[in-house]
């Protein structure tokens, strides 16, 4: 494990403090300001126990450079990782990797930025970048060059479908192995990659990137130190005004698109010909998407081909839908805030119940769209007969909605006396219900920031803004960094049985939704456990299917 909160710096401790339990919400805002200064970048190693810098770069082939890819490209830090190859089927997909994506005029004011690799190695044209890096269509082809390239490890963003089997033929190979969230599709397959790691003797990551923010971190902090008071509830949501649909080429919306572009292209000139002759270059790749999809077995008797391969996450034979893509994410959080109120001992869900329904007019593929969750786990004082009389369990809700964005997305962890409230995982809030007075952070006349205090009718926030990373350059740093430091003392902060925990969790609460009528699933601890056959599905973990 990495060094605990208690063993970092004393000067970063002193700026981003917990304080005593007589704290006080301006307080606790103070101590972050204090911190700001070193926020922006580079703060991971300072406050996550690693070293600011390797002596050598992992050398790392990605594998999957599609939307998720492009966001842990823009993440890469050269100074902890050397990519050395790429592979993904479509072309498109290729050119992104090494130009960036340019489906927005200013694609750098993203969230989660998506320069490329030419940009993040300072090569001036894709021929220079490629006779550094090779570029294959498949994962078979980038591990079977893996020798050849000098690789030693994988970055994986493929489709959840096939995050088990990339992982497993790599790590069979003898590479260390990142893969995005959530884990696999299945338990079963979960424990396949954790064992496959364990007999490789090699790193495995899963991407969580919260354990990798500093604001979560700090909420996890705060909890620990009683700060808060007891914890007793998790609320979480993720509120969009509809997911975007990739579109189809030869569609009439993408007709309608790049005519649109090439017209703004035509008539700009300076700086603005730059950026949409990009424009056009990107969407001009997208030609190819239907040929590869028939040619490589994407489509059904009910779907096409193109669509399988570019809508993939919206269909349940390729993905677990949002139980997947957020759920999972929101469990996480949750997992972090209760493990704190233990003393930092991971503890899992005892039930859930949950409900998934399509009530979108022409909603896309055959996932649900809003989904509702209600969790219990132990609280710190827990016995397992309890009583309804006397039960102490920590609640959690979580709840997705495709349709209307009011609310966000977030967290808020429930203390007895504070509530921290986390939200898009860049703002965060300490509230007590009981006060009258708003404090809020804002920039001063210098730039910096200051507080400001004023009656509110309502309740009270406590509210702090800044340049806060969102871990996606931390855990890959960290992994880079395990890979370099190898002990058992040295692993992820999302390693294999928080990867395992998270699947299970949002697993089973789709079979819950499932099964309907508000049917509980109870949970198994051996489902969380790697080294027990027993899984949510029924099915035994089984490497061998991967020898074929």
């Amino acid at each position: 494990m990495c060094p605990s909160l208690d063993e970092k710096p004393s000067d970063w401790r002193n700026a981003f403090s917990v304080f005593g339990n007589d704290v006080t919400r301006r307080d606790f805002i103070k101590g972050s300001i204090a911190a700001g200064a070193v926020v922006g970048g580079g703060l991971g190693a300072f406050y996550f126990g690693y070293s600011s810098t390797l002596a050598s770069p992992v050398r790392v082939g990605i594998i999957g450079t599609g939307d998720q890819g492009a966001v842990l490209i823009g993440a890469l830090n050269p100074n902890f990782i050397q990519v050395k190859s790429v592979a993904d089927l479509r072309s498109y997909n290729q050119w992104r990797a090494f130009h960036g994506d340019h489906y927005e005029a200013e694609p750098d004011s993203r969230p989660d930025p998506r320069p490329g690799l030419m940009a993040k190695y300072g090569w001036k044209t894709e021929d220079a970048a490629r006779k550094k890096i090779a570029v294959y269509a498949t994962y078979q082809d980038l591990l079977k060059a893996a020798k050849q390239d000098r690789i030693e490890a994988v970055i994986i963003a493929l489709p959840l479908h096939l995050h088990a089997e990339a992982a497993v033929a790599a790590l069979k190979a003898g590479l260390h192995v990142f893969t995005e969230k959530m884990m696999a599709d299945t338990t079963y397959k979960c424990k396949e990659m954790a064992r496959a790691a364990q007999t490789a003797k090699r790193v495995l990551a899963v991407g969580h990137q919260r354990r990798y923010n500093l604001l979560y971190a700090k909420a996890a902090e705060s909890i620990a130190s009683g700060t808060m008071g007891k914890l007793h509830y998790v609320r979480a949501q993720y509120h969009v005004p509809k997911l975007a649909l990739p579109l189809l080429p030869g569609s009439k919306e993408m007709k309608q698109l790049v005519d649109d572009w090439q017209a703004k292209a035509d008539a700009a000139s300076g700086r603005e010909l730059d950026v949409w002759s990009k424009r056009m270059a990107q969407v001009s790749q997208q030609a190819e998407d239907e040929i590869l999809a028939e040619q490589n077995g994407y489509g059904s008797k009910s779907r096409k081909a193109i669509d399988e391969l570019l809508r993939w996450r919206f269909y349940n034979a390729l993905s677990q839908g949002l139980f997947a893509e957020v759920v999972s994410q929101q469990i996480d959080a949750a997992n972090m805030f209760i493990a704190a109120a233990h003393e930092g001992t991971m503890q899992y869900p005892l039930n859930i119940v949950a409900a998934a329904n399509r009530p979108m007019k022409g909603a896309p593929g055959d996932v649900a769209d809003h989904i509702s969750c209600i969790l219990e786990y132990p609280a710190i004082d827990w016995e397992e007969n309890d009583s309804i009389k006397s039960r102490k369990r920590i609640g959690v809700q979580c709840a997705v909605v495709n349709g209307n964005g009011y609310g966000g997305y977030g967290e808020i962890a429930y203390g007895e006396r504070l509530a921290v409230i986390l939200e898009k995982e860049k703002d965060w809030s300490v509230a007590k219900s009981s006060s009258g007075v708003k404090t809020s952070v804002k920039a001063g006349k210098g730039g910096g920031p200051t507080l400001d205090t004023q009656a509110s009718a309502g309740g009270a926030a406590t509210k702090a803004k800044g340049d806060y990373s969102r871990g996606y350059v931390e855990e890959l740093e960290h992994w880079a960094w395990c890979i370099r430091h190898r002990s058992a003392d040295n692993q992820p902060r999302g390693d294999a049985e928080i990867g395992l925990a998270n699947a299970v969790t949002a697993l089973a609460a789709k079979e819950s939704a499932r099964q309907g009528q508000g049917k509980t699933v109870d949970f198994d601890p051996d489902w969380f456990n790697i080294d027990s056959d027993a899984t949510l599905e029924g099915e035994k973990p089984n490497l061998k299917r991967y020898d074929s």
